[in-house]
């Protein structure tokens, strides 16, 4: 597989682990105990709800899905490691190992090396570039 397919099966994958991470998120924050008010104005717990059960299988189903993802992205993060760190110092290279080497979202590269994300997806789109070439 070349570097540029590499990358781009990791764009995919890093959108994908995004995905997964937000509804691992909201499903963490889903229905948990159900609880009536007693007369006395303490709460009675009726124990687990059929919701909280469900929610609980989603959790799981989310978790196996991050990590399949996360193995594959480990595999192609060592291919495109050494053509990556092979870049002149910069801020191609500097992007470029933020994104697919730390696996952070665009924002955070941006905020991370201080760039505006627009920049930051211009040089990211230009050192792919520069990879394909060199690759």
């Amino acid at each position: 597989m070349s570097v540029e397919m590499t990358m781009a099966r990791m764009r995919l994958l890093l959108a994908r682990r995004s995905v997964v991470a937000r509804r691992l998120e909201a499903a963490a924050g889903g229905p948990g105990e159900v609880r009536s008010p007693r007369l006395d104005g303490m709460p009675r717990a009726r124990g687990a709800h059929v919701g909280a059960l469900a929610a609980l299988g989603r959790m799981e189903a989310l978790a196996r899905e991050r990590a399949e993802i996360e193995e594959e992205l480990r595999e192609l993060s060592a291919r495109v490691e050494a053509p990556i760190l092979a870049l002149p110092p910069g801020p191609h290279r500097l992007v470029l190992r933020l994104r697919y080497l730390e696996w952070r979202a665009v924002s955070d590269v941006a905020n991370g090396a201080g760039y505006e994300r627009r920049y930051t997806y211009k040089l990211l789109e230009e050192g792919e570039r520069r990879l394909a070439r060199g690759a």
